[in-house]
């Protein structure tokens, strides 16, 4: 089969079904369809839905869960609540109250972590990814030095072989490494990171976790695009992508984390259509939306909103 003839397989209906099964009757969402709402199965509905060109069935209910949280009190031990409740209420342009309180954690989570050393952090670049994202999110600058000491602490991660990691270079701290490099401002374009992620490529899965390595998931799928996208690079094995991708999906539409383990999650499900999201713009494919947002061609046509990352 040829990428096109897998696009065709693609019901994107099918996986708005899917996301809308698992919202909660209070508002917010829940994979595992009980009403028990969070914040990271909300944003993950939220980006999917928004991809897919349509909204939650009770947004107003679901924008309400979100402020709920931020009327908590908050800390550092919330950054991963503030990042999905911020990307939630930006999707839909709304706004939190207290700015501040929010950009004095933030900021004083960023600082501390980029004047750390290599050698004494082990933590993933994740979270300082979304800590970055979030901090833009809420329209701060960050000054010079800040930019500069988080363009030397990411750069510390980077090994021989150009790809980044603390034990040993691997996918998921690459391509955080690129997103957060790019998101400081930092020419991504001149790391010599090139060779390693084409090392990455997988004939029979798109990509892999590490040079070599098998069975692929479907974060590396994500990532593996997310990385390439950043660089204006074109994967070899689309056609493998898309293979691999529809072989985890399930029949409630939802994807799971491989062919081989797991149940459908909104969160792997939101990786696999922003996957297909990145296929089509490196295919070049334009979209178009009829007056009521929807798709015109619901089995092929391909995601015509862009949400970032």
């Amino acid at each position: 089969m040829k990428l096109d003839d897998y696009l065709n397989l693609i019901n994107l209906d099918g996986i708005a079904g899917y996301v809308h099964s698992c919202q909660c009757p209070g508002g917010g969402f829940c994979f595992y369809g009980l009403d028990e709402p969070n914040l990271a199965d909300t944003f993950f509905a939220a980006r999917t839905l928004a991809l897919l060109s349509r909204a939650p069935l009770a947004l107003d209910k679901t924008l309400g869960f979100v402020r709920d949280f931020f009327q908590s009190p908050l800390g550092e031990g919330s950054l991963w609540g503030i990042y999905y409740g911020l990307g939630v209420l930006r999707l839909y342009q709304d706004d939190v109250r207290d700015r501040s309180q929010l950009t004095e954690i933030l900021l004083g989570f960023y600082n501390r972590r980029v004047s750390g050393q290599r050698g004494s952090k082990s933590l993933s670049l994740e979270l300082l990814s979304h800590v970055v994202e979030a901090i833009q999110m809420l329209g701060c600058s960050l000054e010079h030095q800040q930019i500069r000491s988080g363009q030397h602490y990411v750069l510390q991660f980077q090994n021989e072989d150009g790809g980044f990691g603390v034990q040993r270079s691997n996918l998921w701290e690459t391509s955080f490494a690129i997103s957060l490099l790019k998101a400081l401002s930092y020419p991504v374009q001149k790391l010599p990171v090139q060779r390693f992620l084409l090392d990455l490529e997988h004939e029979d899965f798109g990509f892999c976790t590490v040079p070599g390595s098998t069975p692929a998931f479907l974060e590396d799928i994500y990532l593996g695009l997310t990385a390439f996208r950043a660089l204006e690079l074109t994967s070899r094995y689309e056609t493998a992508v898309l293979r691999f991708m529809l072989e985890c999906q399930t029949g409630s539409y939802g994807f799971r984390r491989s062919r081989w383990l797991g149940i459908p999650t909104l969160e792997y499900t939101y990786m696999a259509v922003k996957s297909l999201d990145i296929i089509r713009v490196m295919k070049g494919e334009e979209t178009k939306e009829d007056s009521t947002g929807s798709a015109s061609s619901p089995r092929h046509r391909m995601l015509p909103v862009q949400v970032t990352p």
